[in-house]
């Protein structure tokens, strides 16, 4: 606590992966470790552009796979992303996050040639009395498209749902046994899905 650093923007819109989920983050050189994370970036002009909360030690990897060390590389959400979550805080006590109540893989190019299909995001599981089940998909089902948007990973996929508030309607263009069809399904709370998923298994 009560420490300060430079906190250099060397990137912004720079896409991460943690915990296998994609989220934009600035890239930022302020250091942030336990403690301190959570602190505010802050620009010029005194205004909080960002939140810092995640940095890596590693920069890559070289020709013998041994990890490449590295300093100065945090992140910090964009306070774009960060309010809506304090005022959704504020409103409901906790934060509604849109969901559709399934699992998924992203279909790589490999993938679609061995399945002749076509690439996008592959269901792999379907979540107990989830909007997914409610409105007919199923399992090995392929998401090519959202909203009239060409979808062809996982992250475009995800990036259109979260576009939407629970209770939205959306239209997902589905592959299924090598026919095409619409499927409209209303976006749901992953608070209510997993809480309604433990509640049929117990």
């Amino acid at each position: 606590s009560d420490t300060v650093t430079q906190g250099i923007v060397s990137a912004v819109n720079r896409e991460v992966n943690t915990d296998g989920k994609n989220q934009i983050y600035i890239q930022t050189d302020a250091a942030i470790n336990p403690g301190n994370s959570g602190g505010a970036l802050i620009n010029a002009q005194g205004y909080v552009i960002g939140i810092c909360s995640l940095k890596t030690v590693v920069a890559g990897y070289d020709d013998y796979g041994n990890a490449i060390t590295a300093e100065g590389l945090g992140y910090a959400i964009p306070i774009s992303d960060a309010l809506p979550v304090v005022e959704q805080l504020i409103q409901y006590g906790y934060v509604p996050r849109p969901a559709l109540g399934i699992m998924a893989y992203e279909m790589t190019q490999i993938d679609a040639e061995e399945w002749k299909a076509p690439r996008g995001v592959l269901v792999t599981t379907i979540k107990v009395g989830g909007p997914a089940e409610a409105a007919g998909l199923m399992v090995d089902d392929i998401i090519i498209g959202v909203d009239g948007t060409e979808v062809e990973s996982f992250s475009q996929m995800t990036g259109l749902v979260k576009a939407k508030n629970v209770g939205d309607d959306i239209l997902l263009r589905v592959w299924r046994d090598g026919e095409e069809l619409d499927i409209t399904l209303t976006i749901g709370d992953m608070n209510q899905i997993e809480a309604t998923e433990k509640a049929i298994i117990s």
